[in-house]
């Protein structure tokens, strides 16, 4: 008879004691080296050394499409018959879901165990110099003890940020490696040029490994052909080509929630395409049918909200299909956990108004700077095209109530409702409809 799971309140504790290590989690000049090479240390104790040596791994960066890319080769290794490992970040609802072994979340059960045992041994073995793995590094080390132990065929990692320095490249030679498409992100650690984003992607390139990339800017692209010859190993570009995803969105009753975890300038243009050409083949199916777009946007406080909220105003603007209204509400999670310690988000919206003003400067429309209320009956009386107004919210819950509430109080009214921003908004709205992974 197997011994029974770990119970909920084991599992809560543990992720309690996952989050005390957030705030160790920092990136200042010079100590972002520094603690990188406490990795070598951290694998040492942990007994990694060797198994890592043996791991199959494909290791992806980029700044664009690097989760998806590994999410599409973990799938397509499976369908083949080999047993995969799967590491991605951020996660959307669970922790677990960063940790996937053939397709699936590690259990509560595997989860648990596996902390206590990269804890205890971490803990153990400090030296007081080398204190315990801050949050992400900590949850790399946790993701490849569990694909050593497993003994899976390959394990696909994708880059937290950057890749010369992130946790992930601790692998001595990963076989493949790939940088996804680059843009300019993270610019005040990673640098201020496309040529030093580039170099600090290519920092995933060793040895003994084969590189892969798609088109890039030349000037990011020379970077990468510099630093593949560096590493003596051969560049390879794929070929470019897009692919349809075939998932359908939520359906309600008069209501269709649109997900998309844009959050760079050129992802959030590309969100407002898809969102035009989803919306423009769902009109096709109900002609004649009274329609309502709208927007629930968050994004973290490192962005920029006016280049985001630009980028996807103008796309919408240019495919003459605005919104009619844009709502701006914090998250009913805890990620602000992953925000700077002692800052409590919990029902602040200040940050929110700061996303509403740029938006009707963006638009060229007055903010409702009162409770959502204020906008809520709008929905329903007529297609209002030139309004694009824009409010601020006290909860995503509340945010989709009305929305449903207004699907059924209309019947005669479609509402489309694009969901970006952020992946923590679309995690946290995936769980209140009910599509979170078990």
């Amino acid at each position: 008879m197997s011994e029974p799971g770990p119970t909920e309140d084991q599992y809560a504790a543990t992720l309690e004691l996952l989050s005390s290590l957030i705030t160790q989690d920092r990136r200042g000049a010079g100590q972002w080296e520094t603690v990188h090479e406490y990795m070598g240390s951290w694998v040492q104790r942990l007994g990694l050394e060797r198994p890592l040596e043996k791991l199959s791994v494909i290791h992806v960066a980029g700044t664009k499409g690097k989760g998806s890319t590994c999410a599409m080769i973990e799938s397509i290794l499976r369908s083949c018959g080999y047993t995969t490992g799967l590491f991605t970040s951020p996660h959307l609802v669970d922790v677990r879901e960063r940790i996937r072994l053939n397709g699936l979340p590690i259990s509560k059960e595997k989860f648990v165990a596996s902390f206590a045992q990269c804890h205890d041994r971490l803990k153990e073995t400090s030296d007081g110099q080398i204190g315990m793995a801050a949050y992400f590094r900590f949850l790399t080390l946790l993701g490849l003890q569990v694909f050593t132990e497993e003994k899976v065929d390959v394990a696909i990692l994708e880059v937290g940020l950057g890749g010369r320095l992130d946790a992930t490249n601790c692998i001595p030679s990963p076989p493949v490696c790939g940088v996804t498409s680059l843009g300019m992100d993270h610019v005040e650690i990673l640098g201020d040029t496309i040529e030093k984003i580039a170099a600090e992607k290519a920092g995933i390139f060793k040895p003994g490994s084969r590189a892969f990339t798609v088109i890039q800017q030349p000037s990011a692209m020379q970077v990468l052909e510099e630093k593949a010859a560096s590493a003596n190993i051969k560049l390879s570009v794929a070929r470019a080509q897009v692919i349809r995803d075939p998932t359908s969105p939520d359906m309600g009753p008069g209501v269709t929630f649109y997900l998309d975890g844009a959050h760079t300038e050129e992802s959030m243009a590309s969100c407002g395409e898809w969102f035009h050409d989803a919306v423009q083949q769902a009109a096709a199916l109900t002609p004649g049918l009274a329609t309502q777009r709208v927007l629930l946007f968050n994004c973290m406080q490192e962005r920029d909200p006016g280049k985001l909220l630009k980028s996807l105003a103008t796309t919408m603007q240019q495919q003459q299909l605005p919104f009619h209204h844009a709502v701006f509400t914090p998250p009913d999670s805890q990620y602000g956990k992953l925000k700077a310690a002692g800052i409590d988000s919990a029902r602040d919206v200040s940050w929110q108004h700061t996303l509403c003003r740029a938006w009707t400067s963006q638009v060229g429309s007055h903010p409702q700077e009162s409770q959502l209320m204020a906008v809520l009956p709008e929905l329903g009386q007529g297609p209002a095209q030139d309004s694009q107004s824009g409010a601020v919210a006290p909860g995503l819950s509340s945010s989709i109530q009305w929305l449903r509430t207004c699907a059924q109080e209309n019947p005669h009214l479609q509402i489309e409702v694009l969901i970006t921003g952020s992946l923590y908004l679309v995690g946290d709205v995936l769980k209140l409809l009910g599509k979170a992974p078990t």
